[in-house]
C-alpha cells in the first residue's frame, strides 16, 4: 500500500465508525474515486515504461518489460479486487433495502 492509501484508510476508518451514515456514503464514494485514480496512475506508469526509451536505457530490454508488465499486471488486479468490492457494496445495499 502506498502512503496515500493508508492515509485514506486511516481516514475511511474514522469517518466509517462514526454515528452519521450520510458522512460514510458520502466519503465511501470518494475513496472509490481516489481508487479508481490510483490505478489509472499505475496503468499509465506501467505503459510509459513500456512505451520509452530513454527510461531504464542503462538495464536490459527484459527488465524494461518485465517492470512494465508487472506494474500494469498490479493495475489489473487492483481493478478485480474494486470490481469484487463494488458488487459486494451493492449487494449489501440491495439486501438493507
Amino acid at each position: 500500500m502506498t502512503l496515500v492509501e493508508i492515509n485514506v484508510s486511516l481516514i475511511y476508518l474514522s469517518v466509517f465508525h462514526s454515528k452519521y451514515n450520510m458522512k460514510k456514503i458520502q466519503f465511501s464514494e470518494i475513496y472509490f474515486y481516489i481508487k479508481i485514480a490510483i490505478i489509472a496512475c499505475y496503468f499509465a506508469v506501467g505503459i510509459y515504461i513500456l512505451s520509452t526509451e530513454n527510461i531504464f536505457s542503462y538495464y536490459s530490454d527484459t527488465l524494461k518489460y518485465g517492470a512494465g508488465v508487472i506494474i500494469i499486471s498490479y493495475g489489473v488486479f487492483r481493478v478485480v479486487r474494486i470490481y469484487k468490492e463494488y458488487k459486494n457494496r451493492k449487494n449489501e445495499q440491495e439486501e438493507l433495502d
